[in-house]
């Protein structure tokens, strides 16, 4: 939250320019953010998410994007290997470069592998 609360500042000019940070230079960076809860009433900061994903679009910018998942109004879908090769290889196009996963361990475990096994198929 910190991060988006920092990308939402820069983003509304509201960021002490001496105190800029370096992953802001340049026009390359952009945070994608795939967010996944229970449902909308558990969320975790979902205001600050998707209060900087409408500022973001209002004002033309593309560095952030945002991917929400409710897992009450998913309707079977579910974030796995497929999901993650399908998402790195649309991301892969607009020049991702740095992936950084963040949950429970289960998650960050099927990343691990499912990266891995891409990598070996090089």
């Amino acid at each position: 939250m910190d991060l988006v609360a920092l990308i939402l500042r820069q983003n509304t000019g509201l960021l002490n320019r001496k105190a800029s940070v370096k992953i802001f230079e340049g026009k390359t960076f952009k945070f994608v953010l795939y967010a996944s809860f229970p449902s909308r009433q558990d969320a975790v900061g979902l205001d600050l998410l998707e209060g900087l994903r409408d500022v973001t679009k209002a004002l033309g910018l593309s560095n952030f994007h945002l991917e929400l998942r409710f897992g009450n109004e998913a309707r079977g879908t579910r974030w796995d290997r497929e999901f993650i090769i399908r998402n790195i290889e649309i991301w892969k196009k607009e020049g991702l470069t740095k992936a950084y996963v963040c949950g429970p361990p289960v998650m960050n475990e099927l990343f691990d592998r499912t990266i891995d096994s891409l990598i070996q198929q090089r």
